[in-house]
């Protein structure tokens, strides 16, 4: 009879709980990814938004022009401020994720550990009785030899 791990289907739900954990970091790296993306673009505007009015200003820009970008400004600096807060969020959930993969991936070494002990144990009990067995034998043929 060949090795069986008592505590396997615990091994096999830890497991996946563990791939769980890393498809959900993966998933918050991702969301990460999207909002520090959307940042950059909104900075990139603003950028872009201050060079427009320095060009327009060289020339004759009216006060509407002038006012209604600086209406467009004041609001890309609140998208930008949001999104500022939307990646610190990310981010934090980043990290929480982490905790939770490398929390998961412990609980998963303590079972292969278990199991690594067991097995062992196991081979360890098959060895002595093939001893016995070996023994047993031995006696067996020497007791021939004196008859």
């Amino acid at each position: 009879m060949g090795f069986s791990f008592r505590l396997e289907a615990l091994l096999k739900y830890r497991a996946h709980r563990k791939e769980r954990a890393e498809v959900e970091l993966g998933r918050a790296r991702k969301r990460l990814n999207e909002a520090r993306e959307a940042l950059e673009a909104l900075q990139n505007r603003l950028l872009e938004a201050g060079e427009e009015l320095r060009l327009s200003l060289r020339g004759r820009a009216s006060a509407n022009f002038i006012r209604s970008h600086a209406d467009f400004v004041s609001g890309l600096e609140r998208r930008i401020l949001a999104g500022e807060a939307e990646v610190a969020r990310r981010r934090g959930d980043v990290r929480d994720r982490v905790k939770e993969v490398l929390e998961r991936t412990r609980e998963v070494r303590i079972v292969e550990k278990l199991e690594e002990r067991d097995h062992q144990a196991w081979l360890r009990e098959e060895q002595r009785q093939e001893q016995n067995v070996l023994d047993e034998i031995a006696v067996i043929r020497h007791g021939r030899t004196f008859a």
